[in-house]
């Protein structure tokens, strides 16, 4: 008898443990993710240039500037890189895994709110990733937890050339960019994060009133204002 009682008893527990984890898989949880590297227009005779392009598209101001330009800023304003699929002489079949790199000639210009800074070209460090190498400077401002939404950046004048030495874009001027930073709120309905719905993907300086009660995003202006002190 007092065995089937404990029998009973741990069949209960398990069920209850069960019952209990399950509503914890269930349990729909937040991401928000801050980018700082979209490009959002160059700057021509001191206006911004948004090339036609809707406010709405925070993508297709990047693939233009990436197809004419050859580089990317890859998740922060401080990180770029070139990728040799944007050369038009570009040979999948033979030069997949092939490297290409950047060579900057002039000092970087930054103007973060109203303050400019200047990143000396010996202070861009080249390191070396799984597609290639990528090129990072020192960040002045951690834009992504700061006060400020946008920067802009004038990389002066740089080359692209490959592995073996030939040149894939000449020596050219970059045009001034003004990123602007962006957050993508992303609600997972479960556990394992196999469902998931956007809830906003746009400019920081867009982001819904009624989102901004979220906890995640409390967590957000915690470190802009311990930045902005």
């Amino acid at each position: 008898m007092r065995k089937n009682k404990v029998f009973n008893f741990i069949i209960l527990l398990t069920l209850l443990l069960l019952t209990g984890c399950s509503g914890i898989f269930e349990r729909p949880s937040y991401g928000i993710y801050v980018y700082t590297s979209t490009i959002y227009g160059i700057i021509k005779d001191g206006k911004i240039d948004r090339m036609g392009i809707s406010r709405n598209d925070i993508y297709k101001m990047e693939d233009l500037f990436r197809e004419k330009y050859g580089i990317d800023f890859d998740y922060s304003y401080n990180r770029l890189f070139s990728l040799k699929v944007t050369n038009k002489d570009y040979d999948r079949k033979t030069q997949f895994a092939q490297r290409q790199y950047i060579h900057f000639f002039d000092d970087i210009k930054l103007i973060i709110g109203d303050k400019e800074y200047i990143v000396p070209k010996e202070d861009i460090s080249e390191v070396m990733g799984n597609d290639g190498p990528y090129y990072i400077y020192p960040a002045p401002v951690k834009l992504e937890y700061s006060r400020y939404n946008d920067v802009i950046i004038d990389l002066g004048e740089i080359e692209i050339y490959d592995e073996n030495g030939k040149i894939q874009r000449k020596r050219k001027k970059i045009p001034i960019v003004l990123i602007k930073k962006t957050y993508h709120l992303v609600k997972y309905n479960n556990f394992l994060g196999t469902s998931r719905d956007r809830l906003y993907s746009g400019w920081a300086e867009d982001y819904p009133e009624e989102l901004k009660n979220m906890r995640e995003f409390k967590e957000i202006e915690k470190l802009q204002k311990a930045n902005s002190n």
